[in-house]
């Protein structure tokens, strides 16, 4: 199935079983949200861009099933598991029996009003609100697994190779999203970030 017939056919609310009022959907560059009442699914569109690759169905899978092992480290009780968009006689149905078609990650909804853009327009965010979101972080990370295998993934090579990765792909739409000269000067930037910051990239992996 094409992704905007699929976009469309999880549009309707009957494709889940707790018959929503509504579905909402949000995209960005990798995936698809679709915000139906308590909760939100996610699928990955089907894309290689070099530093990841969603092209099959199989790797869709596996990479949801990391996101969830991943990201249930920060939040647990948002992260309810992998399930399956299956097509069925009926049509396309959410976490429904039959052979799946697209797989998507269940979260627990979330209110808008919980977003650090609603906290920054109702001038919440203040310096002991950022302290403590630091502190977690940072907690987060010194607890981390380490190894010289994990360490080479932050290491000046791959960051760089990574960063210039974007802009190889990218460049063909350059004049489109954004003109030539915005694209060049971010390039040129780019570089000079890089070089400034090589001994410290290296040594943080």
């Amino acid at each position: 199935m094409e992704l905007v017939q699929l976009i469309d056919a999880l549009t309707n609310p009957a494709c889940y079983p707790f018959s929503p009022k509504q579905v909402e959907v949000r995209q960005t560059h990798i995936s698809i949200v679709f915000l139906a009442g308590p909760f939100a699914y996610k699928i990955k569109k089907p894309v290689d861009m070099g530093f990841l690759d969603f092209s099959t169905l199989a790797k869709r899978r596996h990479f949801c099933a990391e996101e969830v092992r991943l990201n249930r480290r920060l939040a647990p009780s948002v992260y309810l598991g992998v399930v399956p968009v299956t097509q069925t006689g009926a049509g396309v149905r959410m976490e429904d029996t039959g052979e799946p078609i697209e797989w998507a990650v269940k979260m627990q909804r979330l209110p808008e009003s919980a977003t650090l853009l609603e906290f920054l327009r109702r001038g919440e965010v203040d310096a002991e609100r950022a302290e403590s979101l630091g502190r977690r972080v940072a907690s987060f990370h010194q607890s981390a697994e380490r190894s010289p295998a994990i360490a080479a993934f932050g290491r000046f090579e791959a960051v760089a190779r990574n960063l210039r990765d974007i802009y190889s792909q990218s460049a063909a739409q350059a004049g489109q999203t954004v003109s030539r000269a915005v694209f060049d000067r971010l390039q040129v930037l780019t570089e000079e970030a890089l070089a400034r910051l090589q001994p410290l990239i290296d040594r943080r992996a």
